[in-house]
């Protein structure tokens, strides 16, 4: 009998201390966010979409009830924002903003780098994506897309093609030779500003760039050829889609919202919902049409859905990269 009372009383020991361990950590989820959120960014100050994600951040931080301190962590690639998070503790407080060049494109082609969801990441949230727009220098002995391609074909490594090393752009140049069937020179540059200057000089013939060519392309110094999405952007209304042109071409670049894999679900769905309903405030409504930008998935798109877009563009680019031989330099 008593060694069954100890016993008992043992188990009833732990069961309590279960119970107040139990209660100690539930209102500490409920309660989160308790103190500042970080935000790391992969892009330096000043650029179009900086703006955008700070207008965002500024929006949930409303809702959460915290500050949310975002920091510009640019350089190595756009992973910093990313490696920072694999490596930090799973409680909501470091986040980042991740991009299709770093958690699909890089991994496929750096057997070193890996950014696989659920395990080297949590997603959160999906925020927006950007259409992208072919442009040449006038001096270009071509005006449109399909003079583009008879040239290219007719002079195999002739062009020389600007792209920010390792980034969308520098993809979606390998893409479009592998979907053409044409030879280009593809020129690395450590970012798009670098790649950009050059191109205005006509040190270069050609890029895919963002919104940031809006006013060159409507001052007449870049000519633009053709948009890589599956729709006419806004941007530029009168410029044709590629798939207009007859080529199956739809590609954009797109922000989510990462945390450290691990991260409680409870605290995973509070900040889904927060930066959710921050893509519909008016500040960020009004931001994206400034810029002509849309939400990614139209602004609803739930972690495991946007889990599951990573994985099926994982499996478009695969080939494509892989066949391209294409190495970051």
């Amino acid at each position: 009998m008593s060694v069954r009372r100890s016993s008992e009383s043992r188990i009833t020991r732990r069961a309590f201390v279960a119970l107040a361990l139990g209660m100690v950590t539930l209102p500490s989820l409920a309660a989160y966010p308790e103190r500042p959120i970080t935000v790391s960014l992969p892009v330096g100050p000043g650029v179009i979409v900086e703006g955008l994600l700070r207008t965002i951040c500024e929006e949930a931080s409303k809702i959460l009830g915290q500050p949310i301190v975002v920091e510009n962590r640019s350089g190595a690639m756009q992973r910093l924002p990313a490696l920072a998070v694999r490596r930090a503790a799973p409680d909501g407080y470091t986040l980042a903003a991740a991009t299709e060049t770093v958690h699909v494109a890089q991994p496929i082609i750096d057997s070193t780098f890996s950014m696989r969801p659920g395990k080297d990441f949590e997603p959160v949230a999906a925020l927006f994506s950007l259409p992208l727009i072919l442009v040449s220098h006038p001096s270009a002995p071509y005006r449109d897309f399909k003079g583009m391609i008879a040239y290219a074909k007719a002079n195999p490594g002739k062009i020389n093609f600007a792209v920010p090393n390792g980034s969308t752009p520098h993809f979606t140049a390998l893409l479009l030779q592998d979907v053409l069937g044409i030879k280009v020179s593809i020129v690395p540059y450590k970012d798009q500003s670098s790649s950009l200057a050059d191109l205005y000089t006509g040190r270069v013939d050609m890029t895919v760039s963002g919104f940031t060519v809006k006013e060159p392309v409507e001052a007449g110094k870049l000519t633009p050829l053709a948009v890589t999405t599956a729709a006419r952007w806004t941007a530029f209304p009168s410029v044709p889609t590629m798939k207009e042109l007859g080529v199956d071409i739809d590609v954009s670049a797109w922000f989510s919202l990462v945390a450290p894999p691990g991260t409680p679900q409870e605290i995973v769905s509070k900040l889904h919902a927060a930066f959710n309903q921050a893509m519909k405030a008016p500040p960020v409504v009004r931001r994206f049409n400034e810029v002509h930008m849309a939400p990614l998935g139209g602004g609803n798109m739930t972690p495991k859905q946007l889990t599951e877009m990573v994985d099926a563009q994982v499996k478009l680019w695969t080939p494509v990269l892989r066949n391209a031989g294409v190495t970051l330099q």
